[in-house]
C-alpha cells in the first residue's frame, strides 16, 4: 500500500491547497477555543481513541483534555499507534462505534 498516494498527501502542497489548510487551521483554532467552555454541558456518549504518544498533536493537550471537559466521553488510548491510530487499530474504532450504539439505543420493550 502506498499511503502517500493513496491519501493525496501530495496534494496537500500544492500552493492555493497549502494557503486554503492553512486559513482552515487558524479559523479552527479560534473556533475550537470558543466551544471549549460547552463542553461539560455535552452529555452525548462519547468515545475518544487516542495514541499514547503522537509527534503531531499532543494527547494530553487535545484527547485527554477533551475527555475531562466532557463528563459522558470515555477515552481509549492505543498504545504504540502514533498518530494515526485508527489506521492502525481499527478494531478500537470497530469496538468504539459499537459502544456508542450500545449507548444510544434505546431497550426494546415487551
Amino acid at each position: 500500500m502506498n499511503y502517500l498516494e493513496e491519501a493525496g498527501v501530495p496534494m496537500v502542497f500544492r500552493p492555493r491547497a497549502f494557503r486554503a489548510s492553512a486559513f482552515d487551521v487558524v479559523a479552527s483554532n479560534v473556533e475550537f477555543a470558543a466551544q471549549q467552555p460547552r463542553y461539560a454541558d455535552l452529555f452525548t456518549p462519547t468515545i475518544i481513541i487516542t495514541a499514547e504518544k503522537d509527534q503531531i498533536v499532543s494527547p494530553k493537550r487535545h484527547a485527554r483534555a477533551l475527555a475531562v471537559d466532557m463528563p459522558a466521553a470515555e477515552l481509549v488510548i492505543a498504545p504504540d499507534t502514533g498518530h494515526m491510530p485508527h489506521r492502525l487499530r481499527t478494531d478500537l474504532i470497530i469496538a468504539a462505534i459499537r459502544r456508542v450504539n450500545e449507548m444510544t439505543s434505546a431497550p426494546v420493550g415487551d
